[in-house]
């Protein structure tokens, strides 16, 4: 007999149930490891896991943390395929019907009391802080007589305001739409183009969908090359496409891949980047791009990178390294790439570069031993940091400063826009992918400014990181050495912010965030269930980390001349060479076209039209042809690795590494320490300023 009761006994009473009282009842029906996969995913209540339906996706993800959990609740076959336990899954869906079940019994009961109600009493009753919120209401209210007998049909409306609030319920990432309100979406955008939906979305919170970046889903015969182009190409055992996968004679094989075979959701591409000197102005080439539906493992990643290596090596062509943008699985695959933390994959392979690395070195994880090297696209790194600050879910806890944008807005509020060249959305920008934006709040201008600004200390040396960043790798200008001390400046304020939050127990960091915010410790509790939470993602600690070796790598290769210098330019090498192709795609659209996306065979069509144009710009010393140039890709800029006419030893790129990183940290620590040894003498003033600073703020929301 089974110690798990049925759950046939279960009332109405456990729809409400919350936090512990929910947690206990599914450990009580579906066990341990299905609560620990609920508590994984922030399952706190009985709403939210109907809301969410499917438990088990997240276990599909590629993820480290959930290694523990998978081998509870699953098998691992020996091909690699993850199953989960039949058992597990029979006691979590038996779980959900029942619920399901009894959320309809409540509904229907509701409707009759609400039916009963109405008959004996007119009155309803609404809150008077919801009419100040929404005074429509209170228009619906008195015009209903009219309403009612209206002509028009109300269901659409009803449809929307219904899916806008339950949106507005949640984090944005969590929206989701009605079908109805996604034909309307897609009409808007098919008949009013991509400014008139964007106007409409931005205007009206959570009404529409976020116009998406991935490619059509929809599969078109190409009659050149009698291919059906647009299903998820397979992968072969290199991790590259098989090409001809879906040409046929055959209808009822037509018919079958059009009921098995998933559609491509997303387009990958692949581009060279020649950095020779002979080659100082080529622009990228295009390797190859496919259609995906975006399911392949990290293995298939470092399978695909070392067959590029292969094929390049037979033309007598190095490939040096590989630039993506911060997915996980490209983040695996650079991780087992480089052995950085994980096992190395090229273990004597006949390729390897080598360089003597000094024994002092002790913050230097990487081994001397690569293939090749890789960076995380710093753009992505900039966006993803500014983004984290934003989040709701997240509290940045730095010592004793919260790290949040109030100090940004205090400073918008207070200080002429000509000391800091910021407005409102530079802080909160609607598009998070913004890069400008981040760039914007990490000026020079801003830190300096921030350092008059109380209580702003976590937010200037988090937003030196992300300078930091940029500096090191985005910035064209930037003298090389002064690209190590940025990137190693990056690097060591997230080791020492880490190994703080290690050091602290969970409890105290709670305090200390009640202490210097306006949470209620219990909330506190409830919504940071992990030390993780006052931390960065662990995704773009790795990416700062991954960078800062790679480049420190490369600049050694270098000084031992085994690469040439223009293997500096830093700022090629990343995946916005990608970006920009699938701009200029889009840009090539006819006049009348008000589309941004498209289909795989119209991407493949527009980017050969490309290719044929960039090879016409590459011969312009044999064609005599002349295309207009912005002006910032005609400046030369210095690459220099040399001190009085030599190459500098890997000592002294140490050494200076090394001095700017110590007078870096001793400034701030000489800040921390004023101001803690003021505190006492200062209190009173301390006092008075932050009650001055809360009224301004106070004033700012109010606007």
């Amino acid at each position: 007999m089974s110690d798990t009761p049925s759950n046939i006994n279960l009332t109405e009473q456990v729809l409400s149930f919350r936090n512990e009282l929910f947690y206990d009842l599914v450990k009580q029906q579906c066990g341990t490891i299905a609560l620990e996969l609920m508590q994984v995913q922030d399952i706190s209540s009985v709403d939210c896991l109907l809301e969410i339906g499917d438990t088990f996706s997240s276990l599909e993800l590629d993820s480290d943390e959930l290694i523990s959990i998978k081998r509870k609740s699953g098998i691992f076959l020996n091909d690699g395929r993850f199953v989960l336990k039949k058992g597990l899954k029979a006691k979590v869906e038996n779980f959900i019907n029942t619920l399901h079940g009894l959320n309809q019994q409540y509904l229907k009961s509701s409707m009759r009391h609400n039916s009963n109600d109405s008959n004996s009493s007119n009155d309803l009753i609404i809150p008077e802080y919801l009419l100040k919120k929404f005074p429509f209401i209170q228009t619906l209210i008195v015009y209903s007589n009219l309403i009612m007998k209206s002509k028009y049909d109300f269901t659409f409306l009803n449809i929307i305001l219904n899916n806008m609030f339950r949106n507005l319920s949640t984090e944005e990432r969590g929206f989701r739409y009605e079908d109805v309100v996604r034909q309307f979406a897609t009409s808007l955008y098919i008949l009013g183009g991509r400014t008139a939906y964007e106007f409409i979305r931005l205007s009206i919170p959570a009404f529409l969908p976020t116009l998406p970046t991935a490619v059509v889903s929809k599969v078109t015969y190409d009659t050149t090359s009698n291919k059906f182009i647009g299903f998820a190409l397979p992968l072969d055992d290199n991790g590259f496409p098989i090409a001809n996968s879906y040409s046929t004679e055959s209808f009822s094989c037509l018919e079958e891949w059009y009921s098995n075979v998933p559609r491509a959701k997303s387009l990958n591409a692949y581009l060279i980047q020649p950095l020779s000197s002979a080659a100082n102005n080529t622009s990228p080439f295009l390797l190859s791009a496919y259609g995906t539906d975006n399911k392949f493992e990290s293995s298939d990643v470092i399978s695909r990178w070392h067959h590029i290596h292969q094929k390049f090596k037979a033309k007598d062509i190095r490939i040096l390294g590989f630039s993506t943008d911060c997915d996980s699985r490209y983040l695996h695959a650079m991780r087992a790439s480089l052995g950085f933390f994980s096992t190395f994959a090229y273990v004597d392979h006949p390729d390897l570069l080598s360089i003597d690395l000094p024994r002092t070195w002790s913050w230097f994880f990487m081994q001397h031993e690569q293939l090749y090297i890789c960076f995380q696209d710093p753009v992505h790194i900039c966006t993803k940091l500014r983004n984290r600050i934003l989040s709701e879910t997240t509290h940045l806890l730095l010592g004793d400063q919260l790290i949040n944008i109030e100090p940004l807005i205090y400073m918008i509020s207070n200080y002429s826009k000509l000391d800091h060249a910021l407005v409102r959305s530079d802080i909160n920008p609607k598009d998070r992918q913004n890069y400008s934006s981040a760039a914007k709040i990490s000026s020079n201008n801003v830190v300096a400014l921030l350092e008059k600004i109380p209580n702003s200390l976590g937010i200037n040396i988090y937003l030196q990181a992300i300078r930091s960043v940029r500096l090191a790798y985005i910035e064209k200008d930037t003298v090389f050495l002064d690209r190590i001390y940025h990137a190693w400046t990056s690097v060591f304020i997230f080791r020492f912010w880490l190994l703080w939050i290690n050091e602290m127990d969970k409890n105290d960091l709670d305090l200390m965030l009640a202490h210097v915010s306006h949470f209620d410790i219990n909330d506190i509790k409830e919504q940071c269930r992990s030390k993780s939470q006052y931390f960065i993602t662990y995704q773009s600690h790795f990416c700062v980390e991954i960078n800062a070796h790679c480049l420190v790598y490369l600049a050694m290769l270098v000084c031992e001349g085994q690469l040439p210098i223009e293997a500096l330019n830093i700022w090629v090498q990343n995946s916005q060479t990608c970006e920009s192709t699938f701009r200029s795609a889009r840009a090539i659209s006819s006049v009348s076209s008000a589309g941004v996306n498209f289909t795989v065979l119209q991407f493949l069509n527009r980017i050969n039209k490309l290719a044929v144009l960039q090879n016409i710009k590459n011969n312009t010393n044999q064609n005599h042809l002349h295309f207009p140039q912005h002006q910032k890709y005609l400046l030369k800029i210095p690459l220099e690795l040399s001190r009085n006419g030599r190459i500098i030893t890997i000592e002294e790129m140490s050494n200076i590494a090394a001095r700017a990183l110590d007078a870096f940290w001793s400034s701030d620590i000489d800040t921390i320490n004023s101001q803690d040894g003021s505190r006492d003498i200062e209190s009173e003033n301390e006092t008075n300023s932050a009650e001055e600073n809360n009224s301004t703020n106070d004033c700012d929301s109010d606007e």
